[in-house]
């Protein structure tokens, strides 16, 4: 019998009615229960999904465990708990610096989430409201960022993500989870690694990627169209599940994602997780925890009061204080177990890199140092940025430190924000220091990563500039965090979705553009190589095609030392 398209449009959405139950409300069964969300705006929603036991009790830093029973209909309507944070407490006197329309700017920075707690291992899942568990729509996972201190997924919202995919025509499920961040995710020192249980933010993130090879059919996702997404530490976070197990991103014998993301964030170079840095941190909350006396120090954290290791763990400077510029919660090389074995650096000097064969798609924000420059004004000169830095890491020579940042000018006119001559030197060296901050931590980090698997996989490298006229940051570290989450510049919104989804169906961001004749207007996306160094750049005036080779002598000296760099 000859079916029409329209029966078979008819018969999706009667499907889909009856998925959603007699009030209306979508709901999905999976393996643990029925999970019943909400609909606005031809979206779906649903809200903390629980993927893993409660790491709290004896769970506490330890692995993610599987949940042991069913949780039977859960209504996943409500803001999921965040897992606890790193507590913000800012320099004054940097606050004092900045006047206050650039500090609304930065208020996401220092606000903490609204309800947190140790019972925090959930997600949330995103998507069209038309949608069977027959559609097989391709999978975009958010990892979110805030240097393994901060972050959850209160802060985001992909029901516009979701709608412009849609209307591109090309319907994607947007997931996020939300994974133990600070001491309660990334405590090092021996007594974490002799346990099993370092890195454990990292695990919860691959847990959650299980469940989702587990269970997204079930939302009318496809668990082999899979690409994982993230910015900052979640960026840092999405190359590190590429070298997890030796670069193997299976699981029962099937791979967890077929494309990578990266905003802001690549490589993470770190000393080992029971090096000196990581152990003074360990130390320091057993001691601020009156566990110093106890035989196992372990233990007695573990038995600790949710607010008594809470308030332990908030000795420790956060990213914004020049002494939290050192990130004391990072994922770690732990070369006692393969999940994470060695520093992200190291893979790639390897031959070919020992990397999950997956295409990538990666960017930075021009002035990605300019936030953390703010916290650095106590170092008005080279030799006392220089202090800071060596002191952050001690084991390279501070000869190396000299010579690297021997290619930065103190003139303003050189510095970040870039492109803006003189303008916006908020304190002696504020623009130098914003170079180097955003070359080493980020543009640096990148480059590195491209140039160092673009012969072997699919890659393709952009520059945000948009914004520069903004005064003292620039396009500054989550510009395009901001974007994505208010639609503003609406063109480059538009833009860089577009290139996001088509990258997301097709493994490529040029596929879309080219539909229709090229009727999607947007131009095309070289790839990225070794020795074109071609990238896209998203600027106030549209679309470029541009070079990834500025500061390369800097880079170029950085690269053969970056094993050195460790911290």
């Amino acid at each position: 019998m000859y079916v029409t398209a329209a029966v078979i449009s008819a018969i999706a959405a009667i499907a889909a009615f009856f998925a959603r139950g007699s009030d209306s409300s979508p709901r999905v069964s999976i393996s643990n229960g029925t999970v019943i969300g909400t609909s606005s705006d031809g979206v779906d929603t649903f809200l903390g999904i629980p993927y893993a036991q409660p790491p709290t009790d004896s769970l506490r830093l330890k692995r993610p465990q599987a949940l042991s029973h069913t949780f039977g209909t859960i209504q996943a309507t409500s803001i999921p708990r965040a897992c606890p944070p790193l507590k913000v407490r800012a320099d004054p006197q940097m606050l004092s610096q900045i006047p206050p329309e650039i500090a609304g700017h930065l208020a996401t920075y220092f606000q903490e989430p609204t309800f947190i707690g140790e019972d925090c291992l959930t997600l949330n899942v995103q998507r069209p409201a038309s949608v069977t568990p027959n559609s097989k729509l391709p999978v975009l996972v958010w990892i979110y960022g805030g240097g393994f201190e901060q972050g959850s997924t209160q802060q985001y919202d992909f029901a516009r993500l979701v709608n412009t995919s849609i209307a591109l025509e090309h319907p994607i499920i947007v997931v996020q989870m939300n994974w133990r961040v600070s001491a309660f995710g990334f405590l090092g020192g021996k007594e974490l690694q002799q346990d099993g249980s370092t890195n454990l933010g990292l695990r919860d993130q691959r847990f959650a990627l299980q469940w989702i090879a587990e269970n997204i059919e079930a939302f009318g996702g496809d668990p082999s169209r899979v690409s994982i997404w993230g910015e900052s530490g979640g960026s840092m976070s999405v190359f590190d599940h590429t070298m997890i197990n030796g670069g193997d991103h299976t699981y029962n014998g099937k791979p967890l994602f077929r494309g990578a993301i990266l905003n802001s964030g690549a490589v993470g170079p770190a000393l080992p997780v029971d090096a000196a840095v990581a152990q003074k941190t360990y130390d320091t909350i057993v001691d601020t925890a009156g566990c110093s006396s106890s035989t196992d120090t372990l233990a007695c954290l573990r038995d600790l009061p949710y607010e008594a290791f809470l308030n332990a763990s908030n000795v420790t400077p956060n990213m914004f204080n020049q002494d939290g510029v050192a990130v004391a919660f990072t994922p770690r090389p732990d070369p006692s177990d393969n999940f994470f074995p060695v520093s992200p650096d190291e893979v790639l000097v390897s031959s070919p890199p020992k990397v999950a064969p997956v295409p990538i798609l990666a960017g930075t924000m021009e002035d990605e140092g300019t936030l953390f420059a703010l916290a650095l004004y106590r170092a008005p000169t080279k030799d006392a940025l220089i202090d800071i830095i060596h002191g952050i890491a001690p084991t390279c020579p501070r000869s190396t430190f000299e010579r690297l940042f021997s290619f930065y000018p103190d003139e303003p006119s050189h510095g970040s924000p870039f492109g803006t001559g003189e303008a916006n030197e908020l304190y002696p060296g504020y623009k130098r220091n914003a170079a180097i901050a955003g070359d080493l931590c980020f543009a640096f980090q990148h480059r590195l990563l491209l140039e160092a698997v673009s012969d072997i996989i699919p890659t393709w490298s952009y520059l945000s500039t948009y914004g520069r006229q903004t005064p003292l940051i620039g396009t500054f570290h989550g510009a395009d965090v901001a974007l994505l989450a208010t639609g503003f510049i609406d063109p480059l919104y538009r833009a860089m979705v577009q290139y996001i989804v088509s990258f997301v169906h097709h493994l490529d961001p040029n596929v879309i553009s080219k539909m229709d004749g090229g009727a999607r207007g947007l131009p095309e996306w070289p790839r990225y190589g070794k020795k074109n160094k071609d990238m896209m750049q998203f600027t106030d005036q549209g679309l470029q095609i541009g070079k990834d080779d500025f500061r390369q002598e800097a880079f170029n000296y950085f690269s053969s030392q970056i094993s050195q760099m460790r911290w």
